[in-house]
């Protein structure tokens, strides 16, 4: 059995029929030890290993206790952040949101050691943005990003600050960070937004997505960031088990807002990969013309895990290829490179110096900086 292979058995709720149990040689766990690692999965397969009692060395099970470990004091981190973050934007006008990260976590994951997360997503509407930015900034906050002309120009639909105590945050007004994505699926956010439930998150009334906005969410982020780490794969797997959402109102919404294709892609792998258990035709309801959805099932049969899981990114290559409909056969997808890694050209129209196209590269002053937080409304 490979490391992959291994790897995905221990991550599954329900074993495939294949055990890594007294397969795995120093050297295989060791390659596990590394793609657990890779996958933001170290400290669940730590539990997996301790409940399985697979012995695979006191090194490398020091190394991944070592990393439950971390997850956990990472957390007690982000919580105080957090906690500390609700006064801070206490004077918003509208609702704020926490999503994904230790939001998933705490509710699916039920173990704050067994899912890393290392920063917060934090959602406020486009009216509250500036108010947002200048209330964490007034507490000690800083914006990572401030090459403001860039910023304009580029439209992205969040910021990235940290806070007083080292945690990054993500500060969207958008759940959708780029124009092309915004266009291409609709995605509500401020729709979603005032849906929103309250959750609590550490003791803390926090507010997140529902759990049908959550599943329709996670499945267009696994698919833009590529569909190749299983963490993805396992948020879809346990928010379908454990917060599942309305499934009637998930198919509606999926094909309203043109995310019915990503949603195939993401669930259907979550499906083929770790069991995810979805009603009966939901992946043919989400994409009923679309062949791309059985041509990546077929690719992921003939390839296995241990060629994905290395970090090409299909679903987002898939995507690229079928951004205007099912227009993009498997012969011509692969063609332009299915299963090899895409990497966004995010880069000023103009020709700028080097510097100048990072977005943690200082420019323009005051008026720069208005004239980027008052287009975000109009850009929502």
């Amino acid at each position: 059995m490979t490391a992959a292979a291994a790897l995905v058995e221990l991550v599954r709720e329900r074993p495939s029929g294949s055990s890594p149990a007294g397969v795995l040689g120093p050297q295989t766990a060791g390659h596990l030890a590394d793609l657990a690692v890779r996958h933001r999965l170290g400290g669940l397969v730590a539990r997996r290993l301790q409940r399985d009692r697979l012995d695979v060395g006191p090194e490398i099970t020091g190394r991944l206790d070592e990393v439950y470990r971390l997850n956990v004091a990472r957390q007690l981190l982000l919580r105080t952040e957090l906690a500390a973050l609700s006064g801070t934007l206490s004077g918003l006008r509208r609702p704020w949101l926490v999503v994904k990260g230790p939001v998933l976590g705490e509710r699916l994951y039920r173990d704050s050691g067994s899912r890393s997360a290392v920063d917060l997503d934090v959602v406020v509407s486009p009216a509250d943005y500036a108010i947002a930015v200048e209330a964490i900034e007034g507490d000690g906050g800083q914006v990572l990003q401030r090459n403001w002309p860039l910023l304009h120009e580029l439209r992205l639909g969040q910021i990235v600050l940290r806070l007083r105590r080292g945690v990054q945050v993500d500060l969207h007004w958008h759940l959708l960070n780029t124009p092309s994505d915004r266009k291409r699926f609709s995605l509500p956010t401020e729709e979603m937004r005032e849906r929103s439930r309250t959750v609590r998150l550490w003791s803390l009334p926090i507010r997140t997505l529902d759990p049908t906005d959550t599943l329709l969410h996670l499945c267009v982020h696994t698919v833009l960031s590529g569909g190749h780490l299983l963490v993805w794969l396992k948020d879809l797997e346990r928010a379908v088990a454990v917060d599942p959402p309305d499934w009637d109102c998930f198919l509606e919404r999926a094909l309203r807002y043109r995310v019915g294709l990503a949603c195939a892609l993401a669930l259907g792998r979550a499906t083929r990969v770790l069991g995810a258990e979805l009603p009966d035709g939901m992946l043919r309801a989400l994409a009923p013309r679309a062949r791309m959805p059985a041509a990546v099932a077929a690719y992921d049969a003939a390839v296995g895990p241990s060629l994905w899981t290395g970090g090409r990114h299909t679903l987002r290559t898939v995507m690229r290829f079928t951004a205007a409909g099912d227009r993009a056969t498997l012969a011509e997808a692969s063609r332009h490179g299915l299963g090899d890694v895409v990497v966004p050209a995010l880069r000023a129209h103009r020709i700028l110096p080097p510097r100048q196209q990072s977005l943690v590269h200082a420019a323009g002053g005051d008026d720069e900086r208005r004239l980027y937080f008052q287009a975000v409304p109009f850009d929502a």
